[in-house]
């Protein structure tokens, strides 16, 4: 929200909300379109309604690209949709392992609600995070976009030869 209201400013480049006194030089491109629209809107626009819609409306396109790569590849529909679905909600290894760390310590499964899942791999192994795809649609719907744009540039490599 706070990149968006500053991008819909209109300054080029755009005020830092986070670091006082700086531009923001990078990440500021994928909010554009939101901001033209805050812009167009005024404050008529509930701001967190609009990005959601955005968000939604991104993400849906992402799973069906993937949905549509997976039909190049599957003969089956139900195989694929199948695939899909597994895809974005049961790939969560950082989840999985917040529960085997919790099981072994002899903690109770509602234990789990208390810890980070995306900060398992660095608080219980000192290690970088495991990103599921699942992650790109809460997290980065404009990555999202890229991948999609990505899956069919492939689709359009394998439909060719």
């Amino acid at each position: 929200m706070a990149l968006v209201a500053e991008i819909a400013k209109g300054d080029v480049l755009p005020k830092n909300p986070y670091y006082s006194g700086d531009a923001l030089h990078y990440y500021w491109f994928p909010h554009l379109p939101d901001a033209i629209e805050r812009r167009v809107a005024g404050s008529t626009l509930d701001v967190d309604a609009m990005l959601l819609g955005t968000t939604v409306m991104v993400d849906l396109a992402f799973v069906l690209a993937v949905y549509g790569f997976a039909r190049l590849v599957v003969p089956a529909p139900w195989a694929a949709a199948g695939g899909v679905v597994w895809a974005f909600l049961f790939t969560s290894v950082e989840g999985l392992a917040g529960l085997w760390v919790e099981a072994r310590a002899g903690m109770p499964f509602t234990a789990l609600r208390s810890v980070n899942i995306d900060a398992v791999t660095r608080w219980f192994f000192n290690g970088m995070p495991i990103d599921g795809i699942h992650r790109v649609l809460w997290y980065q719907p404009h990555h999202a976009l890229a991948y999609c744009l990505g899956f069919i540039g492939l689709a359009v490599v394998a439909i060719a030869m």
